[in-house]
């Protein structure tokens, strides 16, 4: 993961080569927690432990759980799309379709990064900023 993706979400403006080390340690104890777990299992206490950090610095790092989530998500998301390749224009209708299905069927590989991804959009708490980016993703 970039630095300026670690930067995207959260007051990350002035921090150490360490301090970066730390939020991907974060980043993928988590996105390694919501893949095996889902959402039912993944929580900041649990977090902590697995990633060998205090609470309070993933929230000092993140702001909250929501931003964490949705950092870790679109990672995923760019991922995903960066390894997707195409036959077609998507200014076709076979080349929507073809998107779609590609999509689709790599939501399949992992149902627990789509239920992610709902959770977040109905988050009640999402903060402005990660709603947008749920929703450029979606």
């Amino acid at each position: 993961m970039k630095d300026s993706d670690i930067y995207a979400l959260g007051k990350m403006t002035h921090s150490s080569a360490a301090m970066f080390d730390r939020r991907r340690k974060i980043l993928d104890t988590a996105l390694r927690m919501i893949e095996v777990d889902g959402m039912e299992g993944f929580n900041i206490r649990a977090l902590a432990k697995k990633a060998d950090v205090a609470q309070r610095t993933i929230y000092n790092a993140f702001d909250s759980k929501e931003k964490l989530i949705a950092l870790a998500l679109s990672h995923v998301f760019y991922e995903f799309c960066s390894r997707m390749t195409y036959d077609k224009s998507s200014d076709t209708l076979e080349g929507a379709v073809d998107r779609w299905l590609t999509a689709a069927l790599g939501n399949t590989v992992n149902r627990n990064i789509p239920v992610a991804f709902t959770y977040l959009y109905f988050s009640p708490k999402l903060p402005p900023d990660v709603r947008a980016l749920i929703v450029d993703i979606s």
